[in-house]
């Protein structure tokens, strides 16, 4: 039986990479906001296979899938993944989405020129798109009520998970009410506590970030090419590229900011890079052509704004 499509799942007979986006990018869009799915090349609207070339799809570098939606967007969002299948002799590309952690609204309209010349808008600012069964297209009043109820009950959870924490807590526990920033960063020191029921456990300790993330970026791309062992060579431009592509940089188990000096960075942060270059020999060269187009883009918009 032939999958249809649905509210997770579209399908595009062909898509060249070549042409406009648009599209493309409304549809990753209304997936992500309305909890994730995927978008499956090479396969015609009744499931049948299209047998399009899908190789220069497969060739799209992820990064630049991102900066697209950002572009339209505003926001870095990276819940994408590109991979092929073998079915029935023909090859298909799926994109796969995640739900957005907050709803995804268009920034900028979505203007294109069709292949018959007219000019045609796949999305106006300020919309806000998600899936109607297998359609993308403006969200309803029911649609927002759905996300809100959906993001209030995801708050609730976690509300609760932490009020359950509390409860059980020992007695005599104290508990200190603080913005997450405050919670990870104590006096310039990160405070991990670890609720437990033996009375002879150890008090909570304040743990010093030059031990959690000792490394500055000098260190960090000596330890990447001694792990490395000459196989690739990573240097410091392309550990300030993987930050801002990725943002790293975000992500507290990777990156400290003091208060005063140089970022710092954690093993699992070393740990992290040497496996995408290891797993993926064009990482390093991919991550140096989006990074250098994002520095002419960001360059372009700067002489704009003068």
């Amino acid at each position: 039986m032939k999958p249809e499509e649905s509210a997770e799942l579209e399908f595009k007979a062909s898509f060249d990479p070549k042409g406009d986006w648009c599209e493309l990018i409304k549809d990753i869009v209304a997936i992500a906001n309305a909890g994730g799915g995927e978008i499956r090349i090479g396969v015609n609207d009744d499931g049948s296979l299209s047998g399009a070339d899908i190789a220069p799809i497969l060739s799209v570098d992820l990064a630049d899938v991102i900066n697209k939606i950002r572009g339209f967007t505003d926001v870095n969002f990276a819940g994408i993944k590109i991979t092929s299948s073998n079915e029935d002799g023909q090859q298909v590309a799926s994109i796969m989405i995640a739900r957005a952690p907050t709803p995804l609204v268009f920034s900028k309209s979505g203007n294109y020129v069709a292949p018959n010349g007219k000019q045609k808008s796949a999305f106006g600012q300020g919309t806000f798109y998600v899936r109607h069964g297998p359609k993308s297209e403006p969200a309803t009043s029911d649609d927002l009520r759905s996300i809100i109820e959906r993001l209030v009950s995801q708050q609730r959870e976690h509300l609760m998970a932490n009020l359950r924490q509390v409860i059980e807590a020992p007695a005599d526990s104290v508990v200190r009410i603080a913005t997450p920033q405050e919670a990870a960063q104590e006096d310039g020191k990160h405070l991990q506590v670890r609720l437990v029921t033996d009375d002879n456990a150890e008090t909570a300790k304040l743990i010093d970030p030059n031990k959690t993330h000792p490394y500055r970026q000098k260190e960090v791309v000596e330890t990447v090419n001694k792990r490395l062992d000459g196989k690739y060579r990573f240097t410091s431009n392309d550990n300030v590229a993987a930050r801002r592509i990725f943002g790293l940089e975000q992500r507290a188990e990777f990156y400290y900011r003091p208060k005063y000096g140089s970022g710092q960075y954690s093993d699992a942060y070393v740990d992290h890079l040497v496996k995408q270059i290891l797993e993926d020999p064009n990482y390093l060269e991919n991550l140096r052509q989006s990074f250098h187009r994002l520095v002419v883009h960001l360059n372009a918009k700067r002489k704009q704004a003068k």
